[in-house]
C-alpha cells in the first residue's frame, strides 16, 4: 500500500456569504479544504461576485518534510475515497483537455489546466516551517457542472511528483 502525503476533505457545496463592504448586499463564494493528516493547514478559494479572479488563501503549518524539495498541488477530478488512496481521485481538473504533465508556462496561465494550482502560482516550499501565501486566479470555475472546482480534492504531491 503506498504512503500518501496528504489527502484533502473533498470541496463542501459553496456557501454564499455577505460581505462586510460597502455593498452590503454582494454576495461571494467560499469552498475550504482542510489538511487533517500527515499534512496539517487549509486552503480556501473566495470569489467576490464582483470580480473576476477568485482569490486562494494557502497555509499549511506542518508535514512538508523534504526541506530541499518542492512540492506541486493540483485540484483532481474526483474526491479523495475515505481509504485516503490519492491515485482514485482521477486526473487534474482540465476541462480545456490539457494531459496531466502538460507543461503549465504561469505567463500564459491560460494554456494550462485549470487544476494545476502549483504550475500557475509555484509550488509548495519544504524549506519552510509554514508555508502561506494567497493569489487570484481568474481560471477557476464555480458554475459550469464539468468545469467547477467544487466537489474535487486537492492532492499534494510528494516533490519527486508521486502521491
Amino acid at each position: 500500500m503506498k504512503s500518501f502525503l496528504a489527502v484533502l476533505v473533498i470541496f463542501l457545496s459553496f456557501t454564499l456569504l455577505t460581505l462586510s463592504s460597502p455593498l452590503p448586499t454582494q454576495k461571494g463564494r467560499y469552498a475550504s479544504v482542510k489538511f487533517d493528516g500527515r499534512v496539517k493547514g487549509t486552503i480556501q478559494f473566495y470569489k467576490d461576485a464582483g470580480k473576476q479572479a477568485t482569490t486562494v488563501t494557502v497555509k499549511i503549518y506542518s508535514g512538508l518534510t523534504n526541506l530541499t524539495g518542492l512540492y506541486p498541488y493540483h485540484i483532481h477530478q474526483l474526491p479523495v475515497p475515505k481509504s485516503g488512496n490519492c491515485t482514485l481521485a482521477g486526473a487534474h481538473l482540465s476541462p480545456n483537455g490539457y494531459p496531466d504533465g502538460a507543461p503549465c508556462d504561469p505567463a500564459t496561465a491560460y494554456a494550462c489546466q485549470e487544476g494545476d494550482l502549483s504550475g500557475k502560482h509555484g509550488k509548495l516550499p519544504g524549506s519552510k516551517k509554514v508555508v502561506s501565501r494567497q493569489y487570484e486566479d481568474p481560471f477557476l470555475q464555480w458554475d459550469d457542472p464539468n468545469a467547477t472546482i467544487l466537489g474535487r480534492s486537492i492532492v499534494i504531491h510528494y516533490p519527486n511528483g508521486k502521491y
